[in-house]
Order: C-alpha cells, then sequence, then structure tokens
C-alpha cells in the first residue's frame, strides 16, 4: 500500500513538474525555433529606400495616407519585434483577462509569430501562439504552457492568418504599397477595398480612413472564429487609434481594439497597446 501512494504521489509530483516547468520549457523551444525560421526567410542584405517620388502615380487617398505615416528616405525594415500589453474576454459575461505579448513580422513576404501569454489567475495562464509562416496559419493554445487544448491547421487558419498580417502591417507601412499582391481599389473619399494574396490563399478586405488620412478601422470577412461547430466565417473589424511617430520611420498607431460581428450584436473582445518596436 506505501509503494502505491509513494507511486502516485511521485507520479503527481512530476504531473505538477511538468505542468509548470518542463511543459513550458518545451514550448519555448518550439517558439524560439519558428522565430529562428522567420528570420531565416528575411533578406537582411536586401537595401530598399522609400522615398515620396513612389506615391506620384498613386490615388489621392494613397499618397495622403503614406505621405503621412512614412518618413521620406525611410529604410526599409526586414524583420520586426513588437512587446505588446492588452486583455482578452472570452464572451459579453466574463471579466478582462490582461495579457502580454511578443510578435515577430517579416515585411518582404507575409510571416509572423504572435507569442501572447493570457493570465486567468494566480496560478494558471494560458499561452496563445498564433503564427503565419510559409502560407500556413497555425493556432496553438496550451494551459500553463504545457497542456495542449488547441493546435489548428486548417484552410480558415490560412485565411485568418493572412488577414492578421495586413490588419498589422500598419505598423510597417511600407508593405501596405500596392504590389502585385496587394491591389488597392479605391471606392470613395475615405474608403478603399484591397485584396491580397500569398502563394494559395487571398483575402479581401475594406479599409476606412480618417478626415486626416490615416486608417481608423479595417473590416473583412475572411476571418474565422472558433465554435462549437468548428471555424466560422464571421464580419470581423479592427479599430486603430493613438498614432505616433516611431524610431524616426514611421507614424503607427498605438493602440487597437478588435471585434466579431455576431448574430446578437457586436462583441469587442480584445483590446492591445503597443510598447515597444523594434526594426531590423
Amino acid at each position: 500500500m506505501k509503494k502505491v501512494v509513494l507511486t502516485a504521489l511521485i507520479i503527481v509530483s512530476l504531473l505538477v513538474l511538468y505542468i509548470f516547468w518542463g511543459g513550458g520549457e518545451l514550448t519555448k523551444l518550439t517558439v524560439n525555433n519558428k522565430i529562428e525560421k522567420l528570420r531565416e526567410i528575411a533578406d537582411f542584405k536586401k537595401k530598399e529606400i522609400f522615398t515620396y517620388s513612389q506615391l506620384n502615380n498613386l490615388p489621392p487617398l494613397l499618397k495622403k495616407y503614406f505621405h503621412n505615416v512614412i518618413l521620406d528616405s525611410t529604410t526599409f525594415p526586414h524583420f520586426l519585434t513588437v512587446a505588446q500589453n492588452g486583455k482578452i474576454k472570452t464572451s459579453d459575461t466574463t471579466q478582462w483577462f490582461p495579457l502580454e505579448a511578443q510578435e515577430f513580422f517579416t515585411t518582404q513576404s507575409p510571416n509572423y509569430l504572435w507569442d501572447a501569454r493570457l493570465q486567468t489567475n494566480k496560478f494558471f495562464w494560458v499561452k496563445t501562439i498564433d503564427s503565419y509562416i510559409n502560407g500556413k496559419g497555425n493556432m496553438l493554445i496550451k494551459v500553463n504552457s504545457s497542456i495542449t487544448i488547441t493546435d489548428a491547421w486548417n484552410i480558415e487558419m490560412n485565411k485568418s492568418g493572412l488577414f492578421r498580417y495586413f490588419s498589422e502591417a500598419l505598423l510597417f507601412p511600407t508593405s501596405l504599397l500596392p504590389s502585385q499582391n496587394l491591389l488597392w481599389n479605391i471606392l470613395d473619399s475615405n474608403k478603399a477595398e484591397i485584396k491580397f494574396k500569398d502563394k494559395n490563399n487571398s483575402i479581401v478586405a475594406k479599409v476606412f480612413f480618417n478626415r486626416e488620412g490615416m486608417i481608423e478601422k479595417i473590416a473583412t470577412e475572411d476571418k474565422y472564429r472558433s465554435t462549437k461547430k468548428g471555424y466560422m466565417k464571421t464580419p470581423y473589424t479592427i479599430y486603430y487609434s493613438n498614432y505616433k511617430l516611431i524610431k524616426d520611420k514611421f507614424i503607427i498607431p498605438m493602440h487597437y481594439e478588435v471585434e466579431w460581428s455576431l448574430p446578437n450584436g457586436k462583441f469587442r473582445y480584445g483590446k492591445f497597446d503597443v510598447k515597444n518596436i523594434f526594426y531590423e
């Protein structure tokens, strides 16, 4: 009997050690490997300079926006590291949970990794690793960085990941310049539609500008929400504010909020602040 109790205690102790330490170390290794993979994608040797002359043939709405947010003679960045904090709620009836996150982007092609820790209470947290790398989106969620509850790889994650990259490219707006893969269509004096493609993925979104020519929100139908019945395409909007000049390069939104449009009304579930950003 004593041996059985001792064995049970050892198993419980090992399980607790894994949940609160070992699993987290393995997850950290996974994240670091993915970051290194992102860095390998970036071509740090390539040098490209933005000048206002590149805007000459653009429609007035786009010319005004890019003139506002990119300083003349700015060097195109290759890689970004972003520190965030914020808060998220899982439903209208739950409280806001604080989070801290780091996000990594390549700029020459759409790739990112978002590594976030959501603190649910004093002892437990949720680790969320949202990534889009080489055309593949993934949502990995682990309790205490150890116990996997979601590891989604599918077409819905691919499209959602590509949209997220576009929506956060406001932090490095040289990547929003029109290109073969990013087509802008001006709809009226303060609204445009974009079509963005990467490999086998493509998304469409509407971009809304304020009177000063800054992007104030982006809306899309190409975003998928996790439900009990699977991933459902759901109207989605991001609101941007608190624009500031960063690193003498770009004027970017330091605050943004995200919202689902559900059958029973709008659900704004996330609020985020950029605390620091490093361009390479």
